[in-house]
């Protein structure tokens, strides 16, 4: 019985799709890309194949090496020492190998010994000539002669040299029309031979044999059992995909870094891409100076959006007459003020689109963003995507790529700790099918609210990620409010929403520490950039001690101790692949926070009070340091500047007050000890540390 293979899923590319996915991959749209698939080692022979590159080297745009193995550094020193690093690309074992061979003009197996060649047919589904080696000496040294009928649906070579390989490859470069027709019966030829579900009629036959042949009881209830489904056979195919899936489950360790693992908690996607529609969602709330550069580089995108929504979230001004000069292009749906949760909510709930983009009203697309996102979302198998950012004010610009893990167990850390999916809304590109299964966005934390909704996608769904800037955020009036107080209520809820997420993650006691102490650092960082010294020491001593590695905590302590009032950070890097606090260039605080007076001027008055040989800052709200939490005693002290940056020196500041509150209801199944919170958040008392 021969292999076969879903040729429903593997199918050829039509052009526009075919040129999104080497756009992805950041190939030229014409000239001849290879693909090859398999084990790299030695009967493989990919060298052959790197050799004949360099031989036509000027008709091969590009060689796509997908998959892994022994010989895989020795194969990437010889490509580069033939100067075909910019040709060969070593993409890596992956689960799916479609995305590639659909980008490819061409398939390629050079092994000296195959057993049959499975690859050879899921390219030749998805409409690819093959070249592969046949017979030698009259001996048959693989499966590709039962594949490839040679000069029809490929090439067989017969010697094992590159100079043979590479002119086949220069008849297949120089002749379009040859490879069409060659792609063409080779579809058609997998389809009729090789089809799922024909081996499951052949099997069935090969029973009824052995049924007719042993008629006894166990030969019958066996017969009888196996063809109550007769797709049961078919289902066992052991093509790539699925082998790829059994040992990714069977064998964990064995694939490490290889590839993306899968959320195991879940099947892999079912999403097709081909034929997306994606709807452009823009909530806006008098934005109206900036509304048409939103809504331009909307239209502008290289793959047009199925419609553009812009939702009025009760402007005052004139949105509706600045939206009503695009026409038909742009849906208009005006609301009550709500907030940007609401106002994205209703344009999901209008929206018509498989894909659901945002993009708030202040920012703007490059013209390839959803292209990209999209060609990700394919190759990934991904349910939702986001892209790197430029986030600029004036001419302060800085770019923000989260380069960390995409997995369940690194991810969701990332999101609770800090907003790694930096740029909000306007970076991501979800699919529909997540709103029903997580819901929208919520209102109950606003100014949070997409890191909320990103959280539930990252715990249930599969994540891919653009590591290119195709987006640009705007820094500003229009975009950051000052109510600190607000933003550290927000964190804080956010944590305990969400802390139980990561009971079953190695470390969740330390993941939910470190994230208490992020929205502590995030908050003390805010009252010192507006001023109030007093409470940006609170948050910021408590930040250390929840976490002491937080460099930014120690640098903004340092600015206090040195009287400075404002904090910068290197925004372009980043923390534990976490992008860093946001720069800032004004010079002068804010005059008042919320109805309290500035502090006194940093140049020519006294600064807040000193570290060393002074008294340290006055309790809280009247109220004594705590002497432990959790049964643990506070640091005895806190470094001094001096100390920080190299001096021996350090004084005591006790820890500001740490407020109790009582349990809270942890989600079922959870293994988090909830009796002692602080801050409303569960602590690290965890049993599964």
């Amino acid at each position: 019985v021969a292999p076969t293979v879903d040729t429903i899923r593997l199918r050829p590319a039509d052009p526009a799709r075919k040129r999104r996915l080497r756009a992805a991959l950041g190939l030229p749209s014409g000239g001849l890309v290879i693909c090859w698939a398999g084990r790299m080692e030695d009967q493989k022979n990919v060298a052959l194949l790197i050799d004949a590159a360099v031989i036509a080297r000027a008709i091969v745009d590009g060689v796509l090496l997908v998959g892994d193995g022994a010989d895989r550094a020795s194969l990437e020193a010889r490509a580069a020492c033939l100067g075909l690093g910019n040709i060969v690309r070593f993409i890596g074992m992956k689960g799916r190998v479609a995305p590639y061979l659909r980008a490819a003009d061409a398939f390629v197996l050079p092994s000296r010994i195959e057993s049959f060649g499975v690859a050879l047919i899921e390219a030749m589904a998805c409409g690819l000539p093959c070249v592969a080696l046949g017979r030698r000496n009259g001996r048959v040294m693989s499966g590709a002669d039962e594949s490839i009928v040679d000069g029809a649906t490929g090439f067989l070579t017969h010697t094992d040299t590159a100079e043979e390989l590479a002119a086949m490859l220069t008849t297949l470069a120089g002749d379009a029309e040859l490879r069409r027709r060659m792609g063409e019966a080779g579809r058609a030829r997998a389809v009729e031979l090789f089809a799922a579900g024909r081996d499951a009629a052949e099997l069935e036959a090969i029973i009824q044999q052995v049924c007719a042949a042993n008629r006894t009881a166990t030969a019958g209830v066996g017969r009888q059992s196996f063809l109550l489904n007769r797709t049961a056979a078919a289902r066992l195919n052991m093509t790539r995909p699925s082998r790829d899936e059994f040992f990714a489950i069977a064998r964990p360790d064995s694939r490490e870094g290889l590839t993306i693992p899968r959320n195991r908690n879940r099947p892999a996607s079912s999403i097709a891409i081909p034929g997306a529609t994606v709807s452009v969602i823009i909530p806006s709330f008098n934005s109206r100076d900036v509304l048409p550069d939103a809504i331009n580089s909307a239209l502008a995108q290289t793959v047009a959006p199925l419609e553009v929504i812009v939702v009025d979230d009760g402007s005052t001004d004139d949105t509706a007459e600045v939206v009503a000069r695009f026409g038909s292009r742009v849906r208009y749906l005006r609301r009550e003020n709500g907030g940007p949760a609401a106002a994205r909510n209703t344009g999901i709930a209008a929206a018509h689109g498989e894909w659901l983009a945002f993009l708030d009203a202040d920012d703007v697309w490059l013209p390839d963003k959803l292209a990209a996102q999209l060609a990700t979302a394919e190759i990934e198998h991904a349910d939702a995507v986001f892209c790197a950012n430029v986030s600029h004010s004036g001419d302060d610009e800085a770019f923000i790529c989260y380069d960390g893990g995409l997995t369940r167990d690194v991810l969701l850390p990332g999101l609770l700790q800090r907003n790694v999916l930096s740029g909000g809304g306007s970076t991501a590109l979800i699919h529909r099918h997540v709103f029903e299964a997580v819901g929208g966005f919520d209102r109950a934390v606003n100014a949070s609210e997409d890191r909320d909704l990103f959280i539930r996608v990252a715990d249930a769904f599969r994540v891919a990620y653009v590591p290119r800037a195709l987006a640009r955020i705007r820094r500003g009036p229009v975009r950051y409010g000052g109510n600190v107080e607000r933003n550290l209520l927000n964190g804080l809820e956010i944590l305990r929403r969400h802390a139980h997420r990561v009971a079953d993650l190695p470390k969740a006691g330390r993941i939910i520490r470190r994230a208490r102490a992020c929205v502590h650092e995030r908050a003390g960082i805010d009252f010192l950039m507006y001023g109030d010294a007093a409470s940006a020491w609170r948050h910021l001593l408590r930040a250390v001690w929840l976490s002491p590695p937080l460099a930014d905590s120690w640098k903004a302590l340092i600015n206090l101790t040195t009287g400075r009032r404002r904090y910068a950070s290197n925004e372009g890097n980043t923390v534990n692949g976490t992008p860093t606090a946001v720069r800032l260039n004004a010079a002068q605080p804010p005059s008042a926070v919320n109805g309290a007076q500035p502090p006194p001027a940093v140049n020519g008055a006294q600064p807040p009070p000193a570290v060393n040989g002074a008294q340290p800052p006055p309790a809280v709200n009247g109220a004594q340091p705590p002497s432990a939490v959790n049964g643990a005693q506070p640091p005895p002290a806190v470094f001094s500047a001096a100390a920080v940056m190299g001096g021996t020196g350090f004084q005591p500041v006790p820890l500001p007050p740490l407020a109790r509150r009582g349990p809270i209801a942890a989600a079922p199944g959870t293994d988090i000890a909830l009796a002692n919170t602080t801050d409303g958040i569960p602590t690290c008392d965890m049993r599964s540390t």
